[in-house]
């Protein structure tokens, strides 16, 4: 029994006296009574061992949710960016001169990168940069969040500003896809690392 110590709360004493702990401690040559947690001969040792068994398996789940929920949001937010890219990568086309020119298709795609650009806040809510997940992500979208997140609201405000612009002309349409490029660009260079 040397190598089997613990405490029970309250002493075998202090119960007798009704001495609740927080007495306890006021009492004046109180002894604790000394146990083992683990002598499966007493009362308690096997159960006590359960719930050990059952602690370490429950963290073990929950580390392994916390893993699959990070690259859960990572992937999400790599095919939300993607779908972007999609619907903007024929307007880098038209405005290189690469495939010709379309008011409608640049209204269309416009208004669909409008609707998508709010939802990126959403998705770099969780900060992930603790994870070993791939990613472009930088750390600094979560040190300066509030910048990180008027960026994307820039981005949405010159994404409706271009769908305006197709009503204009060409001229106006290619200007305001510059500045919708130009805040693209800007969140890109504070905060993706290019691997």
């Amino acid at each position: 029994m040397a190598n089997q110590v613990s405490v029970i709360w309250p002493s075998p004493e202090a119960q007798e006296h009704g001495i609740f702990p927080f007495e306890q401690t006021k009492a004046a040559n109180r002894t604790f009574a000394v146990h083992s947690l683990y002598n499966t001969q007493q009362k308690g040792g096997p159960m006590i061992r359960s719930t050990m068994i059952f602690a370490l398996l429950v963290s073990f789940a929950s580390t392994s949710w916390a893993d699959e929920r990070t690259q859960k949001t990572i992937e999400a937010r790599q095919g939300l960016l993607k779908v972007v890219a999609q619907y903007f990568g024929p307007i880098v086309g038209m405005a290189k001169g690469q495939i010709p020119y379309d008011a409608k298709l640049i209204e269309k795609n416009a208004g669909k990168v409008a609707e998508l650009a709010p939802m990126i806040t959403d998705l770099f809510a969780q900060d992930t940069s603790a994870s070993d997940y791939a990613t472009e992500a930088k750390a600094d979208i979560w040190a300066d969040y509030d910048d990180f997140s008027a960026k994307a609201v820039t981005t949405t405000e010159r994404a409706n500003a271009l769908v305006a612009a197709t009503a204009e002309g060409r001229g106006a349409t290619m200007k305001a896809f510059g500045a919708l490029g130009s805040s693209c660009k800007s969140c890109h260079d504070s905060y993706r690392q290019k691997k």
